[in-house]
């Protein structure tokens, strides 16, 4: 996910939150296979479901206003479609929209894939095997994507196996 779009998501839910809901917080959810953002309130009554990324209307104009002046909006209603421009422009699927008491982006993550040598993946098998570390855990705990790992994987074969 661009990090446009996770800015411009996480606005949108402190520009459209319902503050009324006391109880109600702003969830942003990492899972495997998706980002959600899930925000109290729903859909604002003065748009219906058919008009949402088409027409705008503001809950907090306060808020949006105070964003708007820091620079890190432009202009009200033009979100949505950044959003999608710049989804669209990395290669990624549109976003679900959840809008059933409360509103839910759900973003798709792309898992990533790299195709490791020989030698790479007896690297990593010695890895998990002897010493419990798996790719899972080097991205997570460090962020090393697949490609990085491969890399490590090719330098650290010549110490194991050399």
């Amino acid at each position: 996910m661009p990090e446009s779009v996770f800015k411009e998501s996480l606005i949108n839910a402190l520009s459209h939150r319902d503050y009324y809901d006391r109880g109600g917080k702003i969830i942003v959810e990492l899972f495997d296979d998706r980002v959600e953002i899930t925000n109290p309130g729903g859909l604002v009554s003065a748009i219906k479901p058919k008009e949402f990324g088409y027409k705008s209307h503001s809950r907090n104009p306060l808020i949006f206003g105070l964003f708007n002046r820091m620079d890190m909006v432009e202009q009200a209603g033009f979100g949505i479609g950044r959003i999608l421009l710049d989804l669209e422009k990395t290669g990624q699927p549109k976003p679900i929209y959840k809008t059933d008491g409360l509103f839910t982006v759900v973003f798709q993550r792309q898992k990533e894939t790299v195709i490791l040598k020989n030698s790479q993946k007896s690297t990593e098998y010695i890895l998990d095997e002897k010493y419990g570390i798996s790719m899972r855990y080097l991205h997570d705990k460090y962020g090393i994507s697949a490609e990085g790992f491969g890399t490590i994987a090719e330098r650290l074969h010549l110490i194991f196996i050399s």
